[in-house]
């Protein structure tokens, strides 16, 4: 071999050995940057919280609270001769005040709180420097804006100073509008009092020609605020993402110097984190101001129903003709077939009923709307669509016919109840198929198992305060016992420690485990209907529940009791849902977690009307213990 090839190998091999370490130090430096990024991450979130909860905030808030501002002369005439109010409610004022004077507010209140006053009263100003300019105020629904729209009218308010626009807007109407927005302020003629502009987000993110005025509008000083109303559709992480709101980004950017207020009565640390990020707010330079989660004058209650979803129609109907006689409440269901079948019956049943979803007619939905706000028709029965932002103070009841996708979802629907201040209550009745439907309407969304197995958490939960369910699901930890005095919800006014009835469910669940796993060797999957039917038909099953309770079930108890114990087993994550597309829809199947539940205690506690609900005898029961229930590890 000649010199040259051997020094040529030599080289080669020195070279090979050379890259293989400079490789090792950067896979070794790759590993250190995710280290280092990650903790950077976890400092950088950390940090943001932290200055949401700063002395900073305590002192901005006093500043806009107490302070005298050169508006506030004006603001005050304002709120005594347009408005009629007495006085403000907490946060409103600071919430003005810093918007009016530029900053950025997030502000997080209760439904009927008197969120919507804060962009409200200033867009009405007269001074000069506030005349020809107008609110942009971004709304989810179209619902909710013409809401707003005739509460502001029923002020006295002109109808041209509070523009609707969307889907239904004709294209005249919309011309005039557009034309409108983007005059100088001294030739803006009829149209110069425009002082709100409701806009969905789709309207904004599908019409140029609308950006464009607004364009128009900000280069010559009249686009004075924009308020994202429901904020928290903004973020991935908040319960009610919607993707037209992720156009609301370019609002910071071609609006660079207008204002932004965002406005929910639901927001997690991390989702107003993520809507100061996807709204372009500066964190230092945002204000947000959050109120206590309780509404101390609504009752909660939670009532388990039968697998006939009739017999949930028959007890919406008795309340309504006994405890509710007279008065004015809302009927919340999952689907605009639920809305219009429910109030069919209930108008063939002399109570006056309306459903209202997003296919009625815009016509008729308003006519509806206004008939149900003056008291002509006793209840709407209606789908999330209808009710946020509504304006009637005197709602008594707001009921559920199924439980909603999530706590936050619950609590906002709810909170449409006793605006005035006066005891309402806020019903859910609840059955074991509601909860198949809507885990597969959310189990696609990022965050959508998880809040509805908080839900799931909510109804079945027998031994703690509702307000302390709804605390946790909202992510608060400032829940106290004396928050259910004024209205104490179910579970509370329980007037003996020891509800319902206990028993203990290894058994139940190992039999559950057995046919789980007798269908998984024949290759067969369960739904949630076809094992409560198995367990039903399953002798042995009876009688070892039977035996449990110290009660002799008949059928309708059995399956009551089933239904009721499969819901508990998937809150407990015992069993969890697997789900699979057909041609025509979505099918959750039941699959269990783990291999066994033996020697684990599996106490349970039943409320009363799982067995109560249908016929029960008279023969005596084993009474739950005071003691608190033992659960198995949720996380």
């Amino acid at each position: 071999m000649s010199s040259d090839l051997s020094d040529l190998m030599g080289r080669e091999s020195r070279l090979k050995a050379e890259l293989f370490s400079i490789n090792k130090q950067i896979e070794s430096l790759i590993q250190q940057r995710e280290i280092v990024k990650t903790e950077y991450e976890q400092v950088k979130h950390q940090l943001a919280v932290a200055r949401l909860k700063s002395s900073e905030v305590s002192r901005v808030y006093a500043e806009y609270t107490d302070q005298i501002f050169p508006w506030t002369t004006e603001l005050e005439r304002v709120r005594r001769e347009i408005f009629h109010i007495p006085e403000f409610r907490p946060l409103q004022l600071p919430a003005i005040n810093a918007f009016l004077d530029g900053r950025d507010v997030i502000l997080i209140m209760p439904t009927g709180a008197g969120k919507s006053l804060v962009y409200q009263l200033p867009s009405f100003l007269e001074t000069p420097e506030y005349q020809g300019k107008f609110t942009l105020a971004i709304s989810p629904l179209v619902s909710l804006m013409t809401d707003q729209a005739i509460g502001l009218r029923r002020l006295g308010i002109p109808e041209s100073s509070t523009v609707v626009l969307d889907a239904s807007s004709s294209p005249s109407e919309q011309k005039k509008v557009l034309v409108s927005i983007g005059d100088d302020i001294n030739k803006t003629g009829n149209n110069g009092d425009l002082r709100v502009l409701f806009v969905t987000p789709e309207k904004l993110s599908k019409s140029k020609r609308l950006m464009n005025r607004l364009e128009k509008a900000y280069t010559k000083g009249r686009l004075a605020r924009i308020v994202v109303d429901e904020v928290h559709c903004v973020s991935q992480w908040g319960h009610d993402f919607r993707p037209d709101y992720k156009f609301l980004h370019v609002l910071r950017t071609q609006f660079p110097q207008v204002p932004i207020l965002g406005i929910t009565a639901t927001a997690s640390t991390e989702v107003v984190l993520d809507v100061q990020k996807m709204l372009g707010l500066q964190q230092q330079q945002c204000l947000v101001l959050r109120s206590s989660y309780n509404r101390p004058n609504l009752s909660y209650e939670v009532r388990f129903q039968s697998c006939q979803i009739t017999t949930s129609y028959a007890t919406i109907c008795d309340l309504l003709k006994t405890e509710f006689r007279g008065q004015s409440g809302i009927i919340y269901c999952l689907s605009q077939k639920d809305t219009e079948n429910l109030a069919e019956y209930l108008n063939k049943d002399g109570i006056g009923a309306a459903f209202y979803h997003a296919n009625v007619d815009p016509c008729r939905r308003e006519r509806d709307h206004i008939a149900w706000l003056d008291g002509k028709i006793q209840v709407i029965v209606a789908t999330v669509a209808f009710g946020m932002g509504i304006d009637k103070p005197d709602v008594r009841f707001v009921i559920h016919l199924s439980p909603s996708k999530s706590v936050e979802n619950y609590y906002q629907e709810s909170g449409r109840a006793g605006r005035d201040g006066q005891p309402s209550r806020v019903i859910l009745l609840w059955r074991l198929a509601d909860i198949f439907r809507l885990a597969n309407m959310v189990f696609a969304e990022q965050t959508g198992l998880p809040k509805l197995i908080q839900m799931i958490a909510y109804v079945v939960d027998t031994g703690r305060c509702r307000r302390r369910l709804i605390a946790e699901g909202l992510g608060y930890s400032n829940w106290r016992a004396d928050h259910c005095e004024q209205s104490p919800c179910d579970i509370c006014s329980r007037v003996d420690c020891s509800p319902g009835y206990e028993m203990d469910a290894s058994e139940f669940i190992e039999r559950i485990f057995e046919i789980l796993e007798e269908s998984r060797h024949k290759s067969q999957r369960l739904t949630g209907a076809k094992l409560v039917d198995m367990l039903v038909k399953d002798s042995g099953v009876a009688k070892e529940l039977s035996k449990n309770l110290s009660i002799r079930l008949n059928r309708r108890q059995h399956i009551r009791v089933c239904e009721y114990l499969l819901a508990w087993c998937l809150c407990h994550r015992v069993l969890t849902l697997d789900f699979h597309f057909t041609p025509y829809s979505t099918i959750a199947y039941i699959v269990k977690v783990g291999a066994s539940v033996k020697g684990v205690d599996m106490k349970v506690r039943l409320p009363d009307d799982v067995l109560t609900g249908e016929e029960t005898p008279k023969t005596s029961r084993k009474r739950a213990a005071s003691t608190p229930t033992i659960e198995l590890d949720s996380d």
